[in-house]
């Protein structure tokens, strides 16, 4: 199992401050890639696709 705690406090003397926010944006990236069929986190899914729209 991943231990999220563990991760952030041995991130912590790299990130610093930054740790706690990094943490909960890989969390939620994590968390949505493993609903995700694809293994990939609905957000990234959005803006590829965001960014093919543009792109047209």
């Amino acid at each position: 199992d991943v231990d999220g705690k563990q991760i952030q406090i041995q991130l912590t003397g790299f990130m610093e401050k930054n740790t706690g926010k990094f943490m909960k944006e890989l969390w939620s990236l994590l968390v949505s890639a493993q609903k995700n069929i694809s293994g990939v986190p609905q957000q990234f899914l959005d803006a590829k696709e965001e960014e093919a729209k543009k792109k047209k």
